[in-house]
């Protein structure tokens, strides 16, 4: 390497290291001083506090030690619970991919986690690297809550899931696999959004903001999220439950999704919408059309319709009668299911 070129990633760590000597000489206080005053840019000040806190308020009970070799993909080890795990220390998430760690997590069999560091109230949040191991293409993949259907009109009025299916999901390669079912009653969040999003004040304003629902709803998720944690021993990475996806605006008609309330703050490869649903899928057009095909209209007797497959309505296209063809269309077998997108 030619002498003026800087071997960066070396300096780092040189940096890192008088880091932890003055801290084992100095304590917290003058340490984080030292790391202020110092000439590197902002975001290494900000991860290198981040480091000096974790290590200072959790040393003595995780018996800490700083790790200098960034093969390990960690910044320290420990002993959790009887259990030696190597802590990796950030300040945001979004920048962390958690198959980054894959295959230090499989060759060293040594738990890993994630500790979000939050400067400003000085709080942690730990993120075990516990996620299950996608068969089909070898990536970390996630377990995930559905909330199914109701199924029944008791259920249905209170607005409720009665059934719940675990499911192994991977954002990569689009596997899925039931894991566990459960029937407990939990309030739908999709529900919860709907109320919300229709009350309005006196001047016919809406009352609630997207992020006021949204607060609520990240609230209600993650206590569903913590029951099923508790109840099932894995780490749940998010909760789902069905959503009509609308493909054509003229006549509403689309088909049904699995909509993610809330997903894992490591989750980056989960999208809002995952291709699975819960229950029998709504009938095509196509397919409602050769159903109804010898349908007439009650008013005018016109059999020329159009089909709404998520309201389950025939309307007449010469009168505008609508007429309620659900009693005709049963569901049915509750299940979670690979979602079949029309062509």
């Amino acid at each position: 390497m030619h002498p003026k070129v800087r071997n960066y990633p070396a300096l780092f760590h040189n940096f890192r290291r008088r880091v932890f000597l003055n801290y084992e000489e100095y304590g917290y206080d003058k340490t984080d001083d030292f790391i202020q005053n110092s000439g590197v840019p902002a975001h290494i000040k900000a991860g290198l506090k981040a480091e000096v806190l974790f290590y200072d308020r959790y040393f003595r009970k995780f018996k800490l030690e700083p790790l200098l070799d960034a093969r390990v993909k960690a910044d320290f080890s420990g002993d959790k619970s009887g259990k030696f795990v190597n802590f990796d220390v950030t300040t945001n998430v979004k920048y962390k991919d958690i198959d980054d760690y894959l295959e230090v997590v499989q060759k060293r069999g040594k738990p890993y986690e994630i500790v979000l560091v939050d400067l400003k109230n000085e709080d942690f949040e730990f993120f075990p690297l516990k996620f299950p191991i996608c068969p089909k293409c070898g990536k970390f993949s996630h377990y995930i809550i559905y909330l199914d259907p109701p199924s029944t009109t008791f259920y249905q009025a209170m607005h409720a899931s009665d059934g719940q299916t675990l499911v192994q999901y991977c954002g990569k390669c689009k596997y899925f696999k039931n894991i566990d079912v459960y029937t407990y009653e939990v309030h739908s969040v999709h529900s919860t959004i709907e109320t919300l999003s229709s009350e309005t004040d006196v001047d016919g304003s809406r009352r609630y903001s997207d992020s006021e629902i949204q607060k609520v709803v990240d609230s209600d998720s993650i206590s569903i999220r913590k029951f099923f944690e508790k109840t099932s021993n894995f780490i749940v990475s998010g909760v789902a439950e069905n959503d009509y996806v609308i493909t054509d605006p003229r006549d509403g008609d689309g088909y049904y999704s699995g909509l993610l309330h809330w997903k894992h703050p490591l989750a980056h490869d989960l999208s809002k919408y995952i291709d699975i649903y819960s229950g029998t899928p709504e009938i095509p057009a196509h397919v409602a059309k050769q159903m109804f095909d010898d349908f007439k209209c009650k008013l005018c007797g016109n059999t020329s319709m159009r089909f709404n497959s998520k309201k389950k309505t025939l309307t007449c296209r010469r009168c505008g009668l609508i007429h309620d063809v659900s009693g005709v269309i049963h569901t049915h077998g509750y299940e979670v299911k690979r979602v079949e997108k029309p062509k």
